[in-house]
C-alpha cells in the first residue's frame, strides 16, 4: 500500500508518516521528506543534512534460530559490517523490554565523522529483523528520542518475509592478495587459518550445520 501522506507523529526533531515496505515484511513511521533508498529486503533513509541515517532490513535465515544461534548471527553481522569502520567500539548485547537485542556502538565514517550507532535485532519465525540508527555523535542527544519513536513504531509480517531467498543479504569477501572474491552472508561467522603454504578462510552458519571453506595454496612453484 502507498504511504499515508498525513503525518502521524510529531517529535522535536521531525514529523513522521506511515511507510510500508513493498515486500510486506515490515511497516513503520519514517520522517517526512527524508531521502529513501528502497531495496528488496531493506530501506535506507537519510536526513536532508546527512546527520542521521536509518536502515531497516530483514533476512530469511531459513529456520528459527536458538538464543545462542541468534547471538552468533548478531556478533557476525557486527564483525562483518560495523567492525569494518574505523575506531569501532561496541557494548555488550542487551535484551530489551520487547525481547529484541540491542547493540550500541561508536565508530567513524570514511570521512572521519564520529558516529553513535544503535541497532536492534529480533527474530520472528524464520525472519531476523534489524534496525540500525546512525547519528553524528555531536547531534545524538537531539535525535535519540525521535529515533526511539521510529524504532517502536515498526510492525512485521514474517509470512511475507519468508518469501525472500534464504540469506539474501550478503557482502563481498576478498581473499589474500585479491586472488578471488565471492559473496558471503553477513550473519555467518568468519575465521581464518594459515598452515604451511596455504590460507584457509572459513564461514560458518549460525547453527554450525553449513560451511563455506576456501583454501588458497602456494607451494612456491608455478
Amino acid at each position: 500500500s502507498e504511504p499515508d501522506p498525513t503525518p502521524a507523529t510529531t517529535t522535536d526533531a521531525f514529523e513522521l508518516e506511515a511507510y510500508d515496505h513493498p515486500s510486506g515484511a515490515f511497516s513503520l513511521q519514517l520522517p517526512v521528506g527524508w531521502e529513501r533508498d528502497e531495496k528488496d529486503h531493506s530501506v535506507f533513509v537519510t536526513s536532508p543534512d546527512s546527520v542521521v541515517a536509518i536502515e531497516l532490513s530483514y533476512i530469511n535465515v531459513g529456520q528459527t534460530l536458538s538464543e545462542a544461534e541468534l547471538e552468533s548471527f548478531i556478533h557476525s553481522v557486527e564483525d562483518n559490517w560495523f567492525a569494518t569502520f574505523p575506531n569501532y567500539e561496541a557494548g555488550d548485547l542487551e535484551v530489551q523490554n520487547d525481547g529484541s537485542i540491542g547493540v550500541a556502538k561508536t565508530l567513524e565514517l570514511s570521512g572521519g565523522t564520529p558516529q553513535t550507532v544503535f541497532s536492534y535485532y529480533w527474530q520472528q519465525d524464520q525472519i531476523v529483523y534489524e534496525q540500525d540508527f546512525w547519528v553524528d555523535s555531536d547531534a545524538y542527544d537531539d535525535y535519540v528520542d525521535g529515533l526511539l519513536v521510529i524504532a517502536n513504531s515498526m510492525t512485521t509480517d514474517a509470512s511475507a518475509g519468508a518469501e525472500a531467498e534464504v540469506y539474501a543479504i550478503t557482502y563481498t569477501f576478498t581473499g589474500p592478495n585479491d586472488y578471488f572474491e565471492f559473496s558471503v552472508p553477513f550473519g555467518w561467522t568468519y575465521s581464518t587459518d594459515a598452515p604451511d603454504n596455504m590460507v584457509v578462510d572459513t564461514f560458518t552458519s549460525p547453527d554450525e550445520q553449513t560451511f563455506i571453506e576456501n583454501v588458497t595454496y602456494d607451494d612456491g612453484q608455478t
